[in-house]
């Protein structure tokens, strides 16, 4: 049964996401909380499957969580970003940092619901911005259209040098200048739900190209010990 730790911004979104969280059948809400600085030991000792965290709470900014929950050893819950934009100048540092997806904050639990259903079958949007920004993190130029957009182009697993294969490269590309998954998915015969798997890996390749900060890395911090007691026992 997947459970979820919800960590917003105010007191009615909990509400409104617990109640989203419990129509989905065979989930649960194993914790909450409203800010950054309570949130990392919660969650250490409760082991959730995912954390749906807002983009920016009280007291800080989600990318910091992003950063610990990366550091921790062990299995770490997978963190969803909620955004009321998904054009958010600040998504992609927290997506760069560790966080595995995100969705839109529709208000009505709606997008939390479908956001958590995608991420549980590893599977993340990204919107041309997004792309953009991660061809220029992996330091890889935009494919010719003419190669893209080849039937071939989504098999091709030849490396680019960048940790991204040709593949993923394409789809970086074809994203970054505005097609949609299913466009994608008919030129290259794909699902929509496995290019979106596809851009799941990708920002799990985002995540090993960020180094973690100091503290981080060190192991230093009171919730990564508490998550390391707790994925031994």
């Amino acid at each position: 049964m997947p459970s979820v730790f919800l960590l917003r911004r105010c007191r009615p979104a909990l509400q409104k996401s617990r109640a989203a969280v419990m129509r989905l059948a065979g989930w649960w809400v194993c914790g909450e909380g409203e800010r950054v600085r309570e949130a990392g030991e919660a969650i250490a000792a409760l082991r959730p499957d995912i954390v749906a965290c807002d983009l920016r709470l009280l007291d800080g900014h989600a990318t910091r969580l992003a950063y610990e929950m990366r550091g921790w050893a062990g299995r770490r819950p997978q963190m969803l970003l909620l955004s009321s934009s998904n054009e958010d100048l600040r998504l992609f540092d927290a997506l760069s940092a560790g966080a595995d997806s995100y969705a839109a904050d529709t208000g009505d639990g709606e997008g939390l619901a479908d956001g958590l259903r995608r991420l549980a079958d590893r599977r993340a949007p990204m919107t041309a911005s997004i792309a953009q920004q991660a061809l220029a993190a992996f330091g890889v130029q935009r494919s010719r259209l003419a190669a893209a957009q080849l039937p071939t182009a989504g098999q091709d697993l030849g490396p680019t040098g960048a940790g991204l294969s040709m593949a993923e490269q394409h789809l970086l590309s074809l994203l970054a200048q505005g097609w949609l998954l299913p466009e994608i998915g008919e030129r290259w015969l794909l699902q929509p739900a496995e290019i979106e798997q596809r851009l799941w890996r990708i920002y799990a390749r985002l995540h090993a190209r960020q180094p973690l900060p100091a503290a981080q890395a060190a192991g230093g911090s009171v919730s990564m010990k508490l998550w390391r007691a707790a994925s031994f026992s």
